[in-house]
């Protein structure tokens, strides 16, 4: 029994269909299954569209959470900004920041069809209050209209971190969060 143990836990997961490939380096499949579980919607294709701009993210409350006691919990506003997206690649980066910490994300990808997308973001952050350096695979969903993105959601798996990080959430760590008014406004 041992041996077939060992050859299933060296078994690579699926590849996560109808996105980039780059997304299948920055997170596995069982990763997504495990946030759509939770709540979290992803949208795949090749197709998404145009998201380019800065948008303000002032009800997001916590959907689902490692941490007992959490969910409910309402987050203080944040804006997120994606700029330099190339459709031919499937690429996007985005840069986010709330009044205590702010980072960038570079090389990351988006998928979708219509006006319905998903980013996938190899994210850098910091947190000023416990200077901790952070990194997090985040994903963005929802659907583009003028005003701004419809029924966004926000999740994350945090993947590394540097520093005291005393207030900075563990390692492995997941969120979702929405945005319960429903429409993250456009403020570009």
């Amino acid at each position: 029994m041992g041996s077939t143990d060992t050859a299933l836990d060296s078994v690579p997961p699926p590849l996560i269909e109808g996105v980039p490939d780059g997304v299948n380096d920055l997170l596995t499949s069982y990763d997504v299954e495990l946030l759509e579980h939770v709540g979290m919607t992803v949208y795949t294709g090749d197709s998404p569209p145009f998201i380019e701009g800065e948008y303000l993210m002032d009800t997001l409350s916590i959907t689902y959470d490692d941490i007992d006691g959490a969910i409910g919990l309402d987050l203080i506003e944040t804006w997120v900004g994606f700029q330099g997206q190339d459709p031919d690649a499937g690429t996007v980066d985005s840069t986010m920041h709330d009044a205590i910490s702010d980072g960038t994300g570079q090389g990351g990808f988006v998928s979708g069809t219509g006006e319905c997308f998903t980013v996938w973001q190899d994210f850098h952050g910091f947190n000023g209050p416990d200077s901790c350096d952070y990194w997090m695979a985040q994903l963005f969903s929802g659907c583009i209209d003028d005003d701004g993105i419809e029924d966004l959601q926000f999740g994350y798996i945090l993947v590394d971190r540097e520093g005291p990080c005393e207030e900075t959430v563990t390692l492995r760590h997941r969120r979702v969060m929405d945005e319960t008014d429903v429409l993250a406004a456009r403020v570009d």
